[in-house]
């Protein structure tokens, strides 16, 4: 009896165990699906476009030059000594002949005064000869006298070399600092004078510009102190003179001069105003910003959109200016181009 009953737990058991197996239940846990990742669509790329179009391209000079005068001197001792007197300074009006620096004399001072004696002797011994009307004496006195104003002349010379004194009427733009017991050196530029009367606009290159394309005659629009004004180009790098002194030539080579067309108007030394000299201009071409171009082992060309699409297009520039670029093959008015 008792081995019936466990015959018939053992079969509800395993009954119960097969049901669950058909059913797909199980004592496991069930497996989570996994999550698929979000739909991400890419983000469409923002160009920084520019529009062709037509306009006008220009190449010029353009900058800001200082006026300074064309009638310049440099004055310098010829021998050496020590200054004894300094008679000027910078910023000073002078007029041709006044004294600026003086030197020591010491024994020259002496042969001056003896040269003056000998002078005065030899006019007197003349002057007695010609009354006594001695006829052999008076040809000899004649001499004396020349021979006397000749050392005269020459003394004189020396005693003016130990005094600088201005070569022209001017203002001293520039000095060299000196006081008294101080030895100059000869040959050595001490005072610079300048002609205030004589004013021209000078533009000196910065070597990045077209400065070297300027010519004499050129026209040139000047704005100074907020005034429009008009020069003409008196000097260029092409007719720059040569000075045989290589500070200045070196100036000369990289400096054009402008001489207003007014002759009323006297700016001050060393004021600025803007200069701005026409060199080429066209008008109503096709033009675009110089960073547009690429340029690549001989090939140039623009990248333009079409649509979604990108398209290298191969161009032949022309005039060119500082910021912008004639096109004169290759591309045409609406198109978008992207700026690089």
């Amino acid at each position: 009896m008792r081995n019936r009953i466990s015959w018939e737990r053992a079969g509800l058991t395993g009954l119960a165990c097969l049901t669950l197996a058909l059913s797909g239940c199980t004592l496991w846990p069930k497996e989570e699906s996994v999550l698929k990742p979000p739909l991400v669509l890419p983000q469409k790329e923002i160009y920084n476009l520019h529009e062709v179009k037509r306009g006008t391209v220009t190449r010029q000079v353009k900058g800001t030059g200082v006026f300074q005068s064309s009638d310049v001197v440099s004055q310098h001792f010829y021998s050496t000594g020590k200054v004894t007197g300094v008679r000027a300074k910078p910023g000073d009006r002078v007029r041709q002949g006044d004294p600026l620096i003086e030197l020591e004399i010491g024994l020259g001072d002496i042969a001056v005064k003896e040269r003056v004696r000998d002078l005065a002797k030899a006019k007197r011994n003349l002057n007695l000869a010609k009354e006594s009307r001695d006829e052999e004496l008076i040809p000899i006195r004649i001499l004396e006298v020349d021979i006397a104003e000749r050392l005269w002349n020459d003394a004189q010379s020396q005693l003016e070399g130990k005094t600088m004194r201005a070569q022209i009427d001017g203002i001293i733009v520039a000095m060299e600092e000196v006081k008294i017991g101080d030895t100059v050196e000869p040959a050595k530029p001490y005072v610079t004078i300048a002609d205030p009367q004589r004013i021209e606009l000078t533009y000196t290159s910065s070597g990045s510009d077209n400065v070297q394309e300027v010519r004499a005659g050129m026209r040139a629009d000047i704005v100074y102190r907020d005034r429009q004004l008009q020069g003409t180009v008196v000097q260029s790098l092409a007719n720059a003179p040569s000075t045989g002194q290589k500070p200045q030539n070196a100036g000369y080579a990289k400096t054009i001069y402008v001489r207003l067309d007014d002759a009323g108007i006297r700016p001050e030394l060393n004021d600025s105003a803007e200069i701005q000299i026409m060199l080429q201009k066209k008008e109503n071409v096709v033009v675009i910003p110089r960073f547009a171009l690429t340029s690549v082992l001989g090939r140039t060309y623009v990248k333009v959109l079409e649509g979604e699409r990108i398209r290298e297009a191969d161009v032949e520039t022309g005039l060119e200016s500082a910021t912008e670029v004639e096109i004169v093959k290759g591309l045409e008015e609406g198109q978008q181009i992207i700026i690089q």
